[in-house]
């Protein structure tokens, strides 16, 4: 359609959604009402993918480590030992 009635460009579309996913990732992972949980695989799966969309971006980068390293505190209190440690793992490297 867009080549028929013009409009915006792709690449201007990848950043916008690039930026939706990293706010949808950040309600999920530490914006949420209190009666809610927070959903850090789903949090973490929009930032990756907000960070293949827009590669140049430290938002999602960003938002993405912090997630990872919450999580695996989450984790290790209820119990799961090998988890945390390749959520950690992923976010220094994300960050490194």
């Amino acid at each position: 359609v867009r080549k028929l009635v013009g409009g915006v460009e792709e690449a201007q579309l990848r950043l916008k959604q690039s930026e939706l996913l990293t706010d949808r990732g950040i309600w999920y992972g530490y914006g949420r009402h209190r009666w809610e949980d927070l959903d850090y695989d789903r949090a973490a799966n929009d930032f990756r993918r907000a960070q293949q969309l827009n590669p140049e971006s430290l938002d999602p980068r960003d938002n993405l480590g912090r997630c990872l390293i919450f999580h695996a505190a989450n984790l290790s209190f209820i119990g799961q030992r090998k988890r945390p440690m390749q959520l950690l793992n992923e976010a220094l490297s994300i960050l490194d």
